[in-house]
């Protein structure tokens, strides 16, 4: 954000408003006894002398029944004497009751030391024309008394009572009915940087006017008692009295005698279209430390200024801290706290430290530090217990040259963002890497585009965003981001957000971007219920050399809705990343995603999804919801990564669109999917890998679970559109039970494509109402179907209206062989297994203790190859006894027993060519082939 205001060096002057009417020079000194001080104040011309005084050590004494100067006078301190350069502190008290008016100028002469103390408890006026030329410290007060070092009094509401200490002054004495000081229009000819200005009151004004001292302090009390200590006037906090700086330029600055130290105590401080500020030269400057109940910037439309508080370095000398503790704050309508170093200065940014009950920044009002060149901005430390941050408001540390940027931290118990910003950033052109923002709070809420960002657009690194609350909260496009922008750019952070609850919804995002040749940063996430409502979590390298960085979750309950992502994507030769969940329930659902992204050349990243403090998680995949490694537009060319899953219950309901995938379509691998569970449920859910018509292979599915369970059309399919292989598939599970369902491996492309192979080992294995397993290949080789099951397992195909089936298919290829190995029964009540393929390479080979088919039911047992059957065979009415038949011709005894009800015969079938397969080749002859068993088994060679 490049918001940043130019101010030091020049001399910014406002129109100057008139004194008061009637302002006329008046100057009594106050002789009566007992308390009388010498002093004698002699006019010449324009000029009152005052000298005579009462010296005690070098504390001098004068006393006044009434005091104003009128436009264009002079009052003129002197010490006939000749003893004034010992003098360390001239002192004048008002003891008449009436305002003290000064529209001239005020000057010592012959004091080479002197601090200047005037106390007026009726109040004093400072017009247009006023003026103070004294050696060190000024300070005007509308005390009522003045405290010394050794606990004297000199009073001025009862001066009867006064000490004369020898004392060094340490604190005002004010009793409640003290007045107020105005000082109105005055120019930059007010007071040098040679002098400390102290102002304290009941209310301080500063109206119009110019005021660059070498350090001020500004003191409103209201109708307090209480004493106000030279040395450390804050000590006492929230008092009851405003100070207004209005349409004015306040401003300190260092000098050989001044530190530029700015301080500022009042029940209500408000700046309205004024500065008020610490500005450093070639010496450091001490900065700014404000005290209030109330502290309010903010600007009127017709104002000289904008608001602003804040300190410089124009130059080699650093700018000073800002430190402010209030009860509330409000910083609106572009008024702005902050500390810069300009550009061209070598000093460096100063700190921000702000304690407050209640911070407001509103309507474009900003909280910044920045800096130019070589130099470092500042760090923005905020303690409060509510932050507000509405309407563009703005809190940020920047850097635009080779320094660093300024850390941003935040601890409040609420923080509540509404199109707002908090930021740390390199803006363009920086090589100096941007700030970390770090937030602790109970509750955070972003809404309306609100922003917590760390930017770098420059050469150097994006800095760090962490934070941890209890409830984190992200509506209507909010954004919690580290971003590297630009070709050049070093590469951005990483994000960190840990807290109870955390939810990002409609459209909002935590994220880390690149778009150069650095890396995104991680974003690293741990909640325990984290709801991702409609709103995205994402690492993404947008182009470029760069790579996406990793995504981390690890949450009890995770929930994705609505067209919500957690993703990691590269559009570039740089690699998506890893996304890492760890979890005890995942819910997705109506477009819930977790995918990782390809759009370039660049690989897409793995998904992993594993348990959660030892606790595997139960993952409910519904209405679209999905997880995918995957390519995304035309163009991309990367591989998809790896799916790696341990859950307890997986579950995949029905849906339009595969729930879990890894495809490819521009070429490139497609990534292998790995599920390890206690249970797998797919109601017409799907499971898929594929990879298009360019080079490339699809991924391999594994999945590991005691049970697997598909229904309603769900699949579970690997396929290749080139003449790539498509990925096999293994599962391994105690019960395996599809029904109208598939489990598929196949290759469409025309010129020698293979499929898959598919490996299963379970106990039982039920293919139901037309659940199948089969791998087809259009022109290549379908892939080899091995089902292990254990001497105590069973194979079930049966259904109601259709069986289960079995299948392989090829064309021209080799066919896939079927093996079916070792359980105690093969039950096909309708089903079919057939191995089909032009080149007599399909084979079935069925081992088990049983082999029983349907007696009424048609039955296909279809082979392209050849047939080896070790097994008992009998029909369902015969029940499961062994038959003791004795036969060659299989096909003829099937025929004979199995003459089906419906009008059809089962068959062991021999045929010339697949489904996929062209015209039947001509010319050769079928082959005979008599298989050899041990003795023990009965093989049947059938060919029709």
């Amino acid at each position: 954000m490049k918001r940043y205001l130019l101010l030091a060096g020049a001399t910014l002057c406002a129109a100057a408003l008139p004194a008061p009417a009637n302002a006329q020079t008046v100057i009594a000194p106050d002789n009566a006894a007992p308390v009388t001080t010498g002093t004698t104040a002699t006019r010449t011309g324009t000029t009152t002398t005052i000298d005579g005084g009462r010296r005690v050590g070098n504390n001098l004494f004068h006393s006044f029944t009434s005091f104003s100067l009128g436009t264009g006078d002079t009052a003129q301190w002197v010490r006939s004497g000749g003893d004034g350069g010992t003098i360390a502190n001239i002192i004048n008290r008002i003891t008449g009751g009436s305002i003290s008016t000064i529209d001239g100028r005020i000057a010592t002469q012959g004091f080479d030391r002197a601090n200047f103390f005037f106390i007026n408890p009726a109040g004093i006026i400072f017009g247009a024309n006023a003026s103070v030329a004294v050696p060190n410290a000024a300070y005007f007060s509308t005390a009522n008394a003045l405290r010394f070092d050794d606990g004297a009094v000199f009073g001025v509401t009862t001066p009867n009572g006064s000490a004369f200490s020898m004392a060094s002054p340490t604190a005002f004495g004010f009793l409640g009915t003290q007045g107020d000081i105005v000082v109105r229009g005055t120019s930059a000819t007010f007071v040098g940087s040679d002098t400390k200005l102290g102002l304290s009151a009941a209310n301080i004004t500063i109206d119009g006017a110019t005021v660059e001292p070498g350090a001020l302090d500004l003191i409103a009390l209201g109708n307090t008692a209480r004493d106000v200590v030279l040395d450390n006037p804050l000590v006492s906090r929230f008092s009851t009295g405003a100070l207004l700086v209005q349409n004015s330029f306040v401003s300190v600055r260092p000098s050989a005698m001044q530190n530029a130290l700015l301080r500022a105590n009042g029940g209500r401080i408000t700046l309205t279209s004024a500065i008020l500020a610490s500005d450093s030269n070639e010496r450091s400057a001490a900065g700014l430390s404000l005290r209030a109940s109330d502290l309010v910037l903010d600007s009127a439309a017709e104002g000289a200024f904008q608001s602003y508080l804040g300190s410089f370095a124009p130059g080699a000398g650093n700018a000073g801290a800002v430190d402010i503790d209030v009860l509330r704050l409000t910083v609106s309508e572009t008024g702005q706290i902050s500390s810069q170093a300009l550009p061209g200065a070598t000093g460096n940014a100063g700190n921000i430290a702000i304690r407050a009950g209640s911070l407001r920044v509103l309507t474009g009002g900003s909280i910044t530090s920045s800096a130019f060149g070589e130099s470092r901005s500042g760090n923005i430390d905020i303690t409060a217990d509510s932050i507000d941050i509405a309407s563009r408001g703005l809190i940020e540390a920047t850097t635009f040259g080779a320094g660093v940027g300024g850390d941003v931290l935040i601890r409040t118990d609420t923080l509540s963002i509404d199109d707002g910003t908090i930021a740390a950033e390199a803006e363009l052109g920086a090589t100096g890497s941007a700030g970390r923002i770090g937030v602790m709070a109970s509750t955070v809420e972003l809404t309306n585009g609100a922003r917590i960002s760390s930017s770098n657009a420059g050469s150097g690194m994006g800095g760090v965003v962490e934070i941890t609350a209890d409830t984190i909260t992200l509506r209507n496009g909010a954004r919690i981001e580290v971003d590297a922008i630009g070709a050049t750019s070093g590469g951005a952070g990483a994000v960190f957000a840990s807290g109870r609850i955390i939810r990002v919804e409609s459209g909002s995002e935590i994220s880390s971007v690149t778009e150069g040749s650095g890396d995104a940063g991680a974003v690293v996430i741990e909640a325990d219920a984290l709801l991702i409502d409609g709103g995205t979590i994402n690492s993404a390298a947008l182009g470029g050399t760069g790579a996406a960085g990793l995504v981390d979750v690890d949450a009890n309950a995770l929930d994705i809705r609505n067209g919500g992502a957690i993703t990691s994507s590269t559009a570039g030769s740089g690699t998506a990343g890893l996304i890492q969940i760890a979890a005890r329930a995942i819910t997705l659902q109506t477009g819930g995603r977790i995918a990782s992204e390809t759009s370039g050349i660049g690989r897409a990243g793995d998904i992993v999804i594993g348990p959660r403090n030892g606790v595997a998680p139960d993952i409910s995949i519904t209405s679209n919801g999905q997880i995918s490694s995957s390519q995304e537009g035309e163009g991309a060319t990367g591989d998809a990564g790896t799916i790696t899953i341990d859950a307890g219950r997986l579950f995949l309901g029905p849906a339009r669109t595969p729930g879990i995938r890894t495809d490819v379509f521009g070429g490139g691998n497609a990534g292998a999917i790995a599920i390890t569970a206690r249970s797998v449920e797919l109601d017409a859910g799907q499971i898929t890998s594929s990879n298009g018509f360019l080079p490339g292979v699809s991924g391999s599915i594994k999945i590991a679970a005691d049970t697997i369970t598909l229904r309603n059309g769900a699949q579970i399919d690997t396929t290749s559109f080139n003449a790539d292989q498509a990925g096999a598939i293994r599962l391994t599970t105690g019960t395996l039970s599809a029904s109208g369902s598939g489990i598929r491996s196949e290759n469409t492309q025309s010129v020698l494509g293979n499929a898959g192979s598919i490996l299963i080992e379970a106990n039982r294995i039920e293919l139901l109402d037309g659940a199948g397993i089969s791998t087809d290949s259009l022109t290549g080789a379908a892939g080899d179907i091995t089902l292990l099951l254990p001497r105590t397992g069973t194979l079930l195909l049966r259904g109601v209206a259709i069986s289960g089936f079995i299948t392989t298919s090829s064309g021209p290829g080799t066919g896939g062989i079927i093996t079916i190995a070792s359980p105690f029964l093969i039950l096909s009540d309708g089903g079919q297994i057939t191995a089909l393929g032009q080149s007599f390479g399909a084979d079935v080979l069925l081992q088990s203790d049983f082999f029983i088919r349907s007696a009424d039911r048609l039955n296909l047992l279809s082979v392209d190859g050849l047939l080896l059957v070790d097994s008992q065979v009998g029909d369902l009415s015969a029940g499961a006894e062994p038959i003791d038949l004795s036969f060659l011709d299989a096909a003829s005894v099937l025929r004979d027993q199995c003459s089906g009800a419906r009008g059809g015969t089962n068959r062991l079938n021999l045929r010339a060519i697949g489904p996929y397969a062209g015209a039947a080749l001509s010319g050769r002859d079928r082959p005979a082939t008599i298989a050899a068993a041990n003795a023990s088994s009965q093989w049947r060679l059938c060919r029709q």
